[in-house]
């Protein structure tokens, strides 16, 4: 009981550190290991995925391209954070590509903004001017990767999963499964029927904003 009171407190105070996902990710999996690891419910549905090719969309620091290098030939990690972006060329694995873009609906550019709630202030797409904005050059997956077949793409961008997915109507026959972080849970029966009548996959929630999809 202690034990497991003790890797709780760890990981709550731990994880709200950017120092602590810059010195944690790289070892993702011993950390998921010893049980403070990030998100443990959703490593445990993606662990045994494997195949060619994986996309990170809002990967952050790395974590999951760091749990995921064994199990797939090729990593993309895409993340919008140029910040981010730069430390992360220096860890990824060496499989693992890594691209500084906001994955959107359409090419172009899009206005991100920094969630002052956000612990880590993670960069995110907003609507309308922003005097804290930072203009990015946007891409969609459709166009990011016209004809790769993707074993499993990865979503968390703070609340824009909605244009990610509208951006990837083309190439959805070319995606076996998704993992996606829905940032507004009481859209969940929304996302579950799109991806099902759209889209065939069918559906399992990790927990209450996790959800992966897969056919």
């Amino acid at each position: 009981m202690r034990s497991t009171f003790a890797r709780y407190a760890i990981n709550a105070v731990l994880k709200n550190r950017v120092w602590w996902w810059k010195f944690a990710a790289p070892h993702a999996r011993l950390f998921s290991y010893l049980g403070i690891g990030h998100e443990p419910k959703v490593w445990g549905a993606l662990r045994q995925a494997k195949g060619n090719l994986f996309v990170d969309v809002g990967s952050g620091y790395g974590w999951y391209v760091s749990l995921l290098r064994q199990n797939f030939n090729r990593l993309v990690a895409i993340d919008a954070d140029p910040e981010v972006v730069s430390w992360l060329r220096l860890h990824a694995p060496a499989n693992c590509e890594v691209l500084n873009v906001a994955i959107s609906e359409k090419d172009g550019k899009v206005t991100l903004d920094r969630d002052p709630a956000d612990f880590i202030r993670q960069l995110a797409i907003i609507e309308g001017p922003s005097v804290r904005g930072l203009t990015a050059r946007s891409r969609s997956l459709s166009s990011l990767f016209p004809s790769a077949q993707i074993d499993l793409i990865k979503v968390d961008v703070e609340g824009g999963e909605w244009l990610v997915l509208k951006g990837a109507h083309k190439i959805m026959h070319q995606v076996r499964a998704w993992l996606i972080e829905l940032h507004d849970p009481t859209r969940k029966g929304e996302l579950a029927s799109y991806m099902a009548q759209s889209y065939g996959y069918k559906s399992a929630w990790v927990d209450d904003f996790h959800a992966y999809f897969w056919r």
